[in-house]
């Protein structure tokens, strides 16, 4: 396993629980279980693919929910034939990229405000997360997710990052999560409020934790984003490279 799946996997293990089978992982967490990103299967390198038909019809059965969620191993992708296969059958497939930077090379000033730590951080934080939240899943869902982390940000295993506007109000918030055993740090969850974004403020977050990532003697950083062009420049310009990919299986069943 690489450092960044190692990681990624200690993260996950916050919240969720993990079952080993021979070859795949099942990831679960019954205390949020509308929550899907919570509940999927990891293949792993030895995976037999031509097991996987059989398998992705077994899901909803092992995730005891309504759809199927399986993630590629890391180091071994799907071929492009299998892919256009399960996207005729009414998959949905997307890409998770996993981009790092390295922070020894690493040198950035950010001129955006940011705090975190404080109980005035902490409460903004909640509040700037669960109102970007409200706006794409239902506010009660996205009370019950912040819910869910506010004990890992409370005791600071992990870090709830806020950004502040020139006239103080908090606009932003993102996790920063260190694992000290790899030295290795993670970014996720960023959120700026849709006034505020394209204006410098997310890039600026980002900045700050970075630097607070290298100041705590993390060697590394990486976060999690899609396939779109527009969000891979971004993280570009920042100085983060590809390091790793996923390919993600899901879909819902209907009844």
């Amino acid at each position: 396993m690489t450092s960044i799946s190692i990681t990624e996997d200690r993260y996950l293990m916050l919240t969720c629980s993990k079952k080993i089978e021979s070859h795949y992982h099942i990831y679960t967490d019954d205390q949020i279980p509308q929550m899907f990103s919570s509940h999927f299967l990891q293949l792993q390198d030895e995976f037999p693919l031509t097991e996987l038909y059989s398998l992705l019809v077994r899901v909803p059965d092992i995730l005891k929910r309504n759809y199927i969620h399986v993630k590629s191993s890391f180091n071994r992708d799907l071929p492009f034939t299998m892919k256009k296969s399960l996207f005729d059958l009414g998959y949905i497939l997307d890409e998770e990229l996993f981009y790092s930077i390295r922070l020894a090379d690493w040198k950035g000033v950010s001129p955006v405000r940011a705090e975190w730590g404080t109980k005035k951080s902490l409460i903004d934080g909640c509040r700037i997360m669960q109102a970007y939240d409200s706006l794409s899943i239902n506010e009660a869902f996205a009370k019950e997710k912040l819910l869910r982390k506010y004990p890992f940000y409370e005791e600071g295993i992990i870090q709830l990052c806020v950004c502040y506007s020139g006239e103080g109000e908090p606009i932003g918030c993102a996790e920063l999560y260190l694992d000290q055993d790899e030295s290795v740090a993670k970014i996720e969850e960023v959120a700026i409020l849709e006034p505020y974004q394209r204006k410098g403020y997310g890039s600026g977050l980002i900045k700050q934790m970075l630097a607070a990532a290298k100041q705590s003697g993390m060697e590394s950083c990486y976060l999690v984003t899609s396939g779109s062009d527009q969000v891979k420049t971004f993280y570009e310009k920042l100085g983060f490279q590809q390091e790793e990919k996923l390919t993600t299986i899901f879909k819902y069943l209907f009844e």
